[in-house]
């Protein structure tokens, strides 16, 4: 397990919560910390061309919140 520093996870908080909301800030800090809780699996996540296809994909509104909006 990684050690986290909440300090710094205090100061990202606030200076995401003027561009976020309430919710959306929650879902965001649990996505990192379950991210860093378990990095030893971040090698099978960051595979390039993946990345880019998903990228690809949101871009164009196939995959998101609301999939068809742009």
């Amino acid at each position: 397990m990684i050690a986290r520093d909440t300090s710094s996870r205090n100061t990202h908080a606030a200076m995401l919560g003027n561009t976020f909301t309430s919710d959306e800030l929650e879902r965001l800090m649990t996505l990192r910390s379950d991210f860093i809780e378990h990095a030893e699996h971040s090698e099978y996540l960051m595979d390039p061309a993946q990345l880019e296809f998903a990228r690809w994909l949101y871009e164009h509104g196939r995959i998101g919140e609301h999939p068809g909006k742009k």
